[in-house]
């Protein structure tokens, strides 16, 4: 990558040419569609033996990933512009995001718990979701709801038929093998072409009479109030046909933990433990690395944790959000080398971190303001 950057004036014209070739034309060149696939295991706590913990990802060509970009630029222009996005599809949609997906979750929850209502949250989630798309029914999908015709159509097809892969393990490779469903998972393309081949999925839970949120392969349906459950539920089962779901009192959402008493407990803890583990690992490493390094590797696996959704922690009680600030005390002291007894506010005045027990009230503040300024989801 170094020496193409360094070489970038030169290459650039015929990138460029490349590219536009292929969007004119409607053709992907064959040499561009082959993929390695490296097996990445999904959590390092999972069983190695097992390949369903494994994700496929795809080591896809720099200029195939340079095309990809360039199309879904113009195919997310398009679907904005048309207003052709899916309602409540929060995925790679501009002023949309994980966290305003749940913001929406969460207040329809409180809400009915406001109203003295039984809620129910029904988590769906697709077994190996980019693996699951239909060729043909996507590109009819793309011609019949979307309306993409005419060489834009031929281009979709071209980048979706005739491709191949192979596996690599340790250096040992597979022989190639086609790919006659779904996209690779690490392409630039792929998720945006999976929302639009999921989109209809809103269109049969609305129909019932149910709401819904969804982020890529991930569809909360809820809060849902027409399923009768007991006075005092001690594990109610949700009929659904001849079968029957469990429930349970909390859940993992989005990376958010979801508790039935919406006191957000749960998800503190998990946060708070992950990140400590995280501080724990970076202080063992800490003596062999500089200032710069140090911090780094504390925004990466901490200051991330502690601000993903936490504008859901707003209300909560300030003994949760002190388990929060604790850690990132220890985390400015472990960047500024500074002693455990040392006063806190100074240290993380000079790094320019806000609290976190401030953070999430300057995180609701700045999308209460996206809000009123048109820069936030309509729904």
């Amino acid at each position: 990558m170094d020496v193409l950057k360094s070489c970038l004036d030169l290459l650039l014209p015929h990138i460029t040419s490349i590219v536009n070739y292929s969007l004119s034309t409607g053709v992907i060149p064959e040499s561009l569609k082959s993929a390695q696939v490296v097996p990445i295991l999904k959590k390092t706590n999972l069983n190695k033996n097992n390949q369903q913990n494994y994700r496929p990802i795809s080591n896809l060509k720099f200029i195939f990933k340079t095309i990809e970009r360039a199309a879904a630029a113009q195919i997310n222009d398009y679907l904005q512009r048309e207003g052709l996005h899916a309602p409540k599809q929060s995925a790679y949609r501009k002023h949309h995001s994980t966290e305003t997906a749940m913001l929406r979750i969460q207040n329809d929850l409180l809400e009915a718990v406001d109203h003295c209502q039984e809620a129910v949250l029904v988590l769906l989630d697709f077994s190996a979701a980019f693996d699951t798309i239909d060729h043909d029914i996507i590109l009819e999908r793309l011609q019949n709801r979307y309306g993409i015709l005419a060489t834009a159509r031929k281009w979709f097809e071209s980048y979706l038929r005739g491709r191949s892969f192979s596996v690599n393990i340790r250096g040992a490779r597979s022989i190639p093998r086609n790919l006659n469903d779904g996209v690779p998972q690490g392409s630039v393309l792929g998720p945006s072409i999976f929302a639009m081949y999921v989109a209809p999925l809103g269109d049969i839970v609305s129909a019932h009479g149910l709401d819904y949120m969804s982020y890529a392969d991930d569809t909360q349906l809820g809060p849902a109030y027409l399923f009768e459950i007991p006075e005092v539920p001690t594990s109610p089962k949700i009929a659904v046909d001849d079968s029957f779901v469990d429930t349970v009192l909390k859940a993992k959402s989005l990376g958010v933990i979801v508790d039935c008493n919406l006191n957000m407990k749960h998800h503190v803890k998990n946060t708070a433990s992950a990140a400590s583990f995280a501080l724990y690992k970076i202080g063992q490493l800490a003596k062999y690395l500089d200032h710069k390094s140090t911090e780094r590797l504390v925004h990466s696996f901490i200051t991330s944790r502690l601000d993903y959704c936490n504008s859901l922690l707003y209300g909560i009680p300030s003994t949760e959000l002190s388990k929060l600030q604790l850690i990132q005390n220890s985390a400015g002291r472990l960047v500024t080398r500074s002693k455990k007894h040392d006063h806190i506010t100074p240290i993380l005045r000079d790094l320019h971190w806000l609290p976190s027990i401030f953070a999430f009230v300057y995180k609701v503040a700045l999308l209460a303001f996206k809000a009123i300024h048109g820069m936030a989801p309509s729904i």
